[in-house]
């Protein structure tokens, strides 16, 4: 059995990450225990708190638990070992193997006569065990402690140390798990581990493993913490989750009650307490207590904390531009906070501000900021000059002289530039509207040129303008309330008798408001909508510990009030209703709103746990709604590089001097491509590839091949390993490579490349992986297959209708050229199948017999009239001789029609305002395909030349705010670029002129 690594230890560890359900893993500890068991793997126990139990109760209080059977006859055998055949009998069989008799046997000392033949070499085949040398297995010997304490640190997800001290007493690879397992409290010091071990050890620590993967729930709930959370709330923490129906939390200051609203956490241990009314947290001692459930149920039923006064811990411009508009009510926009982070509740009156002779005054507007409002007009009684004058605005919350300051430049007259829309607020507290009367409220920021808010006291011209679409009577618009010197549009159902003008069904309005030359549109909902009304946690991407910068994500599973399934988009619409909560690693929380991960969870950052979970929990909680579904998802070891993959080989062979690609690429341990190991998770290793090029000439013939990639690599007769890119860092060989033969070349070449582990401390090179490319070039005149390629239907440009716009003049346009016609193609193989690389210019000659159906230009040919034409091409051989080959096209005039639309990248595309569509198109890769196999592509042509002939239409939907406040994203047509304001990313939609196809690009803004 080998020592440093058991393939059946790996084994048993994924047993354990399989769906991170507390029944899988009951069921994986299980067969885990079972093993240990019959195998007596584990050293004692020396903790105080398993004193209070023999082995032989532990035993049998698991066997009560139901983690294992017990042997029929009731003896436990806790004195006796198992030998080495055994543990390859039981091995096979928990990993679900059938026994394997080969003719010729593995070890010299296991003969097919002996019962534990059959599993001795199915467990070998499988990498579950090893010969101990010298070709022999050792059937009769015992297993030894150490070599299953590491089973047991894995089982408990304990994490090592692998610059763990040696052990005395033990192998020097087992000092890590034994130092783990010691200071988990696994297993007691100065033990004999390379001794034999016993059943009745494997009960102790098997008892102390169950009790690490299975915590106990306390009996009695009690709360743990409370504290302020902000001015006028409080979050009490309790050990345990409770029936929130039942259960009440009170809050007292001294002997007082205080009046509060309780909101319970999805999981249930959490109450945020808000005082109701005027309430505020002050200076004093504070009692939270717990109540409403069975005194008996409850162990500690209050906590005690210190409140204090609100303060103002700081205050910041939110105005950006270091310009002010010259105007009478010129405004400057600002934020304070208080000691909780939150938006300081003072009122306006609690700051004082300061811009000399400028008549500043102070307000909060509806969100909780602050506005400043300040006279920079420009006029005789001053000497502000726009352009050179400085406006220095001073604000400050005295009481704790809390201050901010800023000076800004005077500009020109204000100008509406940018619109925002908050999400409307429905005056019934729901989502949608649903009787007359009913109003959506939809508030307008409205932004000057020098992105400070314009408000209606400054009486500027807006040009403020509002509509729904699809039009309808039955909704009334309302832009004329500016009450809080604030502009709203406001959207109702008409409360008429009038049959024609009643909601009938349930739509989504789109209201579009203009203002400054600006439009923002939000969606009004009318009439029922289809509801999240229950969710399950779905899947999640692999999690390995330490994944950093790349995002991994986790389903959803979202169902309406009959059980139907919503989709992607319709999760998102119903984002609102969803909570998350994510423990254990790096999370928003939120649902994806755009791109190809829409209506998922993003995880941004994983722990470096190795072995541990990350929980998440979705909940659905209205007044009508009650869905809650948790899940938890194990942490994988950390990527590490562990193969090199070859893909994409164009050719095996090549004659005169032709070029052959392939790609080589590093892979880790999960399959993925990895370019640098993570540095804290490699284990005291870093990581490097070489390549080197040999060349085998045949017999008197040269041969000098090279390779060109990263960098060129002349072949070496000594096979001179060079290192390409640095250490850690493998991008740079992650790349297409090429071979490069010449004419007169005969021979193999073989591009080898290898993985190297270096362990930092011993400075040893272990090569952990490799892999190669070879090319043979072979004799010109050696027999073989020539072949034109087939060529795919062509559309008929001269049977085109006049709306396509395909000609300028009688000459069809360059690009659509490009894109409709066909390029003739040489396939050559040898006599065995294999692909043969030659030059690229051995086609010649090409001629069509109907240029009227199929037109030639060079080895290019282009569909004319409909219809069947063949088409013929000279070919010269690689042997000298020129052959004739001939292939036929077929040309139809079915009206083009989209059949896909592909961006070619899964990555977001990040883009600045007034960003140019066509390159927006561009980043993204994005192309489209018809019927007839044709691709356009290019964001100028997409745009100009290809749009009559795809008709391919775009919109912006998902649009996601920097913050708290209303953004908006729109595309101007006029010039064809994206504009948006407060944007933090949307979805940029391409949709086929039928509707059919749709594709999607993730958008984020800068």
């Amino acid at each position: 059995m080998r020592d440093s690594s058991y393939n059946f230890h790996t084994q048993t560890q994924q047993i354990f990450s399989r769906g991170g359900e507390k029944k899988v893993m009951k069921k994986s500890l299980s067969i885990l225990l079972s093993f240990a068991l019959v195998f007596g793997l584990f050293a004692s126990l020396a903790s105080a708190a398993d004193n209070e139990l023999t082995v032989a109760q532990k035993y049998q209080a698991l066997v009560d638990k139901g983690v294992l059977k017990g042997n029929p006859d009731g003896d436990a055998r806790l004195d006796n070992n198992l030998n080495r055949a055994e543990y390859a009998t039981i091995a096979i069989a928990i990993a679900g193997l059938a026994e394997e008799k080969p003719a010729t046997a593995t070890f010299s000392d296991v003969t097919s006569k002996q019962w534990w033949y059959g599993a001795i070499e199915a467990a070998a085949k499988a990498g579950l065990v090893d010969g101990v040398g010298g070709g022999k297995f050792d059937p009769r010997s015992n297993v030894t402690i150490e070599q299953v304490i590491k089973v047991a640190v894995q089982a408990a997800g304990v994490e090592i140390d692998e610059d763990a001290a040696e052990v005395e007493g033990a192998s020097a690879w087992a000092a890590p798990y034994i130092q783990a397992a010691l200071n988990a409290g696994l297993i007691a010091e100065g033990l004999d581990y390379k001794a034999d071990a016993t059943r009745g050890q494997t009960i102790l620590v098997g008892y102390s493993v169950y009790e690490a993967l299975n915590p106990t729930v306390p009996a009695k709930v009690s709360v743990s913490s409370a504290k302020a959370s902000n001015y006028n709330e409080v979050e009490v923490v309790l050990n345990k989750a409770v029936d929130t129906e039942k259960a009440k939390v009170s809050l007292k200051k001294g002997a007082a009650a205080v009046a509060t609203e309780t909101k319970w956490s999805e999981d249930g241990k959490t109450a945020t307490l808000t005082l109701t009314g005027s309430g505020r947290i002050g200076d004093g001692s504070y009692t939270a207590t717990l109540s409403g459930l069975d005194a008996a149920d409850v162990d500690v039923a209050s906590a005690d904390f210190t409140g204090e006064n609100e303060t103002v811990k700081s205050i910041s411009f939110v105005t950006a531009s270091e310009e002010i508009a010259s105007s009478e009510k010129a405004k400057v926009k600002l934020r304070a906070d208080n000691q909780y982070g939150k938006l300081a509740s003072f009122n306006a009156s609690s700051y004082n501000v300061s811009a000399i002779n400028l008549s500043p005054t102070i307000r909060k507007d509806a969100e909780g900021y602050l506005i400043v409002t300040l006279n920079t007009k420009v006029d005789n009684t001053n000497s502000l000059i726009p352009g050179v004058s400085l406006i220095p605005v001073y604000v400050s919350y005295d009481n704790n002289r809390v201050t901010a300051n800023k000076t800004f430049k005077l500009g020109t007259q204000p100008f509406a530039t940018k619109l925002e829309l908050s999400d409307p607020v429905y005056s019934n507290k729901g989502e949608l509207l649903s009787q007359p009367g009913e109003v959506a409220t939809v508030g307008l920021n409205i932004y000057d040129q020098y992105g400070n808010p314009i408000t209606p006291e400054q009486q500027v011209e807006v040009n403020l303008n509002a509509f729904v679409t699809p039009y309808t009577d039955a909704l009334n618009i309302d832009k004329t309330d500016t009450a809080d010197d604030s502009y709203k549009v406001k959207v109702s159902i008409n409360a008429t008798n009038d049959a024609t003008k009643k909601i009938e069904k349930a739509a989504d309005y789109t209201l579009t408001v203009h203002a400054g030359g600006s439009s923002q549109t939000k969606t009004i909902k009318v009439g029922p909508s289809k509801l999240a009304m229950s969710v399950k946690v779905g899947d999640a991407d692999l999690l390995a510990a330490g994944d950093t910068g790349v995002s991994k994500y986790v389903s959803l599973n979202v169902y309406d009030a009959d059980g139907n399934a919503l989709t992607n988009q319709e999760i998102v619409d119903n984002a609102a209703r969803i909570n998350i909560t994510i423990g254990g690693a790096t999370s928003d929380g939120k649902i994806v709103r755009t791109g190809k991960n829409k209506g998922k969870i993003k995880i941004t950052d994983v722990p470096n746990t190795p072995n541990g979970y990350v929980f998440v929990t979705a909940s659905i909680a209205t007044i009508n709604t009650s869905s809650y579904d948790s899940k938890s998802f194990k942490i994988e070891a950390p990527r590490v590089p562990d193969s090199i993959a070859l893909t994409d080989v164009d050719a095996t062979k090549a004659v005169l001097g032709a070029p052959s690609s392939f790609k080589l690429t590093v892979k880790d341990q999960y399959g993925d491509t990895i370019t640098a190991p993570n540095s804290a998770n490699a284990n005291g290793k870093t990581y490097k590839v070489e390549v080197r090029l040999t060349n085998s000439k045949l017999g008197s013939n040269t041969l000098n091949t090279t390779v060109t990639g990263p960098a060129t690599y002349a072949h070496s007769s000594a096979g001179a390993w060079t290192p390409v890119g640095t250490v850690d860092n493998l991008a740079a060989f992650n790349t297409t490579y090429t071979f490069n033969t010449f004419a007169a070349d005969r021979g193999t070449a073989r591009f080898e490349a290898r993985l190297i582990a270096t362990t930092t401390a011993t400075t040893t090179d272990n090569t952990i992986a490799t892999n190669y490319a070879s090319l043979e070039t072979i004799d010109p005149k050696t027999q073989l297959v020539y072949s034109l390629d087939a060529l795919n239907t062509l559309y008929a440009t001269q049977d085109a209708p006049a709306g396509y716009d395909l000609f300028v003049g009688s000459a069809i346009k360059p690009s659509i050229n490009d894109a409709l016609k066909r390029t003739i193609s040489l396939t050559v193989k040898d006599g065995a199948g294999n692909k043969v690389a030659v030059p690229t210019n051995l086609i010649k000659y090409v001629s069509s017999s109907n240029p009227g159906v199929l037109s030639v230009d060079g080895i290019d040919v282009l569909g004319g009239k409909t219809g069947t034409a063949s088409v013929t091409a000279s070919v010269y051989g690689v042997d000298g001789v020129t052959r004739t080959l001939l292939v036929s096209g077929t040309v139809k005039n079915d009206a083009i029609v989209v059949k896909e639309i592909v961006p070619d990248t899964t990555d977001e595309v990040a883009i600045t305002n007034n960003y140019a569509l066509a390159d927006l198109l561009d980043d993204a890769g994005l192309f489209v395909k018809d019927q007839y196999g044709n691709k356009y592509t290019g964001g100028t042509e997409l745009l100009s030349n290809y749009s009559k002939v795809i008709g391919i239409s775009f919109s912006i939907t998902d649009i996601v705010s920097n913050d708290t406040n209303p953004a908006g994203a729109y595309i101007d047509f006029a010039t064809n670029t994206i504009v948006y304001n407060n944007t933090a990313g949307f979805t940029l939609n391409v949709v086929s002129a039928d509707g059919e196809v749709v594709a999607s690009i993730a958008v984020t803004t800068a």
